[in-house]
Formats: structure tokens, sequence, C-alpha cells
């Protein structure tokens, strides 16, 4: 147990803390903070060992932690999204329910350890005499949804804008030359293709205003999704070797589906054209087919961060479960 001086040492803490962060209460069911007794009651952070006390800060509406403290007064910091305090406060408030479901169905066992897995050793501060480091925020949704919104964002704009701006003002045809005289006459010729004409000014706003509302709405939702993500400072020992091998891997075939892409599109001009074969009268340089090669730029690097993320997760179920064997260990 806590000698006087610990707890002394405890309430220190709190009391500091507590002064920019605030004390969440879950419920009147637990108080400010949760203890030996209500932890086994209400199974509440069941990976953690040797717990002494918990109790939740939020320094703001959309933040919070949950401070976790053991019997050697070493204490354990998670940064928690509002859905997870949700959670927590149902946890508490449906104890016997959530331990029946538990005990007399699987699946639901699994989904309850699975959760206290996900949140717990991702344990990013672990800290002596209650000592904290400062949140810091990921930039993966952020860059994610950049990559994705874009890439439809372009292949919305420049779909649209070529339907929109590019018209064919001649259709392709035969030109009749002349009769070649053999044994019997035949007449001979050269194809000429279709002729289109782009209006430029409707094209390239279009195309542009496609790119970047797609990127806008991309950034923003990734940057919802950053905001509910838990990444501090000290977080787990997560090694990068599998997402760096199927990142590198998947370059290949994502360059290749990447100009496939380009190519198809490109060479319809996102079906407006014939393919391959036409003249665009005012546009002799293809600088209408941008799009089509954002397009397939963006669909590359979709692949590769696809990838990328499988290799993520796992690097992180590896981080894990490493991270729950040291601290069964202690």
């Amino acid at each position: 147990m806590f000698d006087r001086i610990s707890l002394i040492v405890l309430l220190l803490f709190t009391i500091a803390f507590s002064q920019t962060a605030g004390i969440y209460r879950l419920n009147d069911i637990v108080g400010d903070t949760i203890d030996i007794l209500e932890r086994t009651q209400y199974n509440l952070f069941p990976n953690v060992d040797n717990f002494e006390l918990a109790y939740i800060l939020k320094p703001n509406d959309s933040l919070f932690y949950a401070v976790v403290i053991d019997d050697s007064l070493k204490s354990l910091m998670f940064k928690l999204a509002p859905w997870q305090i949700k959670r927590l406060a149902y946890c508490i408030s449906n104890a016997e329910t959530i331990e029946k479901q538990i005990a007399n169905d699987e699946f639901a066992r699994l989904a309850y350890e699975k959760f206290w897995d996900d949140m717990e050793p991702i344990a990013v501060i672990e800290s002596e005499g209650f000592t904290t480091k400062p949140s810091t925020k990921t930039r993966e949704g952020r860059v994610a949804g950049i990559i994705y919104g874009s890439t439809i964002g372009t292949a919305i704009g420049g779909y649209l804008g070529s339907q929109w701006a590019i018209k064919q003002i001649r259709p392709g045809g035969w030109q009749y030359v002349g009769t070649c005289d053999w044994i019997i006459p035949i007449p001979y010729g050269y194809y000429y293709p279709p002729t289109y004409h782009v209006n430029h000014p409707l094209f390239w706003t279009t195309a542009i205003l496609g790119t970047t509302i797609g990127t806008t709405a991309g950034y923003l939702i990734g940057n919802l999704d950053d905001n509910r993500k838990t990444l501090l400072q000290k977080q787990l020992d997560e090694k990068k070797d599998w997402r760096i091998c199927c990142a590198i891997i998947s370059c290949f075939p994502a360059t290749y589906v990447g100009a496939l892409t380009f190519v198809q599109l490109a060479s319809t001009h996102f079906g407006t054209t014939e393919p391959y074969w036409y003249t665009m009268e005012n546009d002799p340089k293809d600088y209408t087919t941008i799009p089509a090669l954002l397009v397939g730029i963006g669909v590359s690097t979709i692949i590769v961060h696809l990838s990328y993320e499988l290799g993520k997760v796992i690097d992180h179920n590896k981080a894990v479960k490493a991270a729950k064997n040291k601290i069964q260990s202690k």
C-alpha cells in the first residue's frame, strides 16, 4: 500500500496536473478515482499489473488521459478518445450485463479483450514520480486523406472537365487519294482522325476545382481521424520492418497499375475522345491529359500506402504482443 509520503506526492501531482487538465468523473458509481476494488468489480484496466489507483484527466472537450498508478508509484498514462471514454462509462454502468456476455459468448469476450488490448499497450507514457510528457498529434490521417481526396477529386474534375469542355468539331473518316491500276483498279487513301476542340477556361477551372475540393475534403476527414488517434511522445516500440518491406514490394505493381490507369484515361480524355487516334485542335501538346497523369500517380501512391498500412498493422500487432509480455513479466 501507499505510505503517507506517497499519498502526499500523489495528491500534489493530481492537484498540479488537474489545474490544466481537470479530473473527469466517468460517473458517480466510481467517483473521481478508480481503486483496486472498483477495478476488480468492473474489470477495468485488466492488463496493468499491480494496479493501485486510476483517474481520468480532461484537458479539453476532445482529449482525455487515463492515469494508472501501480503499487511501486510508477504511472502509466493513456491518451483516450471521447468514444473510449464513453465505452469506459458504459462498462461501469453495465458491468453485470457485460460479465454475463463475456461468460456466455466467446465473441463478446474477444471483443472486450480487444478493446483493452488496443488501449492499454499503447500506454504511451510511462513515468516515475508522476512526471508526464506532453502529447503530440499524428499526421497520418491528414496525409492519407490528402492522397485519397486529391486522387478522387482529380478524377472527378478531370472527367467533368473533359465531358463539358472537349467537343468534337469534325468526325474522322477516309480521304480518297486515287486508284491503283493493277489487275483491277483499287482505290486507296488514308484515314484521318476526328478533330476536337477544348474550352481551356472551362476545362482547367473544373479540373482544378475538383482537385482542390477533393484535397480539402480529404484533409478535413484525415484531421478528424488524427484527433481521435492515440499517439504520444513515448509510444510502443514498433519496428518498421514489415511496413517498409510491404511498401517496397508494392512499388512495382503500383507503378504498373498507375501507368495503365494513366494510359487508359489519357488516351480518351476520360472517355470523351476516340482512343489514341485523334487531333486536339488547340492543344497540340496534350496538356489536357495532366489530370489523367495525376490520377495515375495517385492510384500508384494509394496502392503503396495500402501496402504500407498492411505492414504497419503487422508491426503494431507484434509490438502489442511484446508490450503485453513485458507488462505481464513485471
